[in-house]
């Protein structure tokens, strides 16, 4: 019996394969994380970019051709006029 006692007490030393553990899974968390922060700073430059981008020539109108205005038809014409917006 004593055998057999030291065999089990052999057993129970021996390291069980290595299971994910919590501490494991919060790195991987914690790093898909930081992936994830880098990720939403380099929207938000592009964006803040884009956004001096128009503000420089974007929104000027030199370099842009000017709105054609609408051609009314006569029957809006005669609307327009009815109605004394003309």
């Amino acid at each position: 019996m004593d055998e057999q006692e030291e065999e089990k007490q052999e057993k129970k030393k021996e390291v069980p394969v290595e299971k994910p553990t919590s501490q494991a899974i919060t790195r991987e968390e914690i790093e898909e994380r930081k992936k994830l922060v880098e990720d939403e700073k380099q929207l938000i430059a592009d964006e803040e970019e884009l956004a001096e981008r128009r503000k420089v020539g974007g929104d000027s109108e030199a370099g842009q051709e000017p709105e054609k205005p609408k051609e009314e038809t006569d029957k809006e014409y005669k609307d327009r006029v009815m109605r004394g917006e003309a």
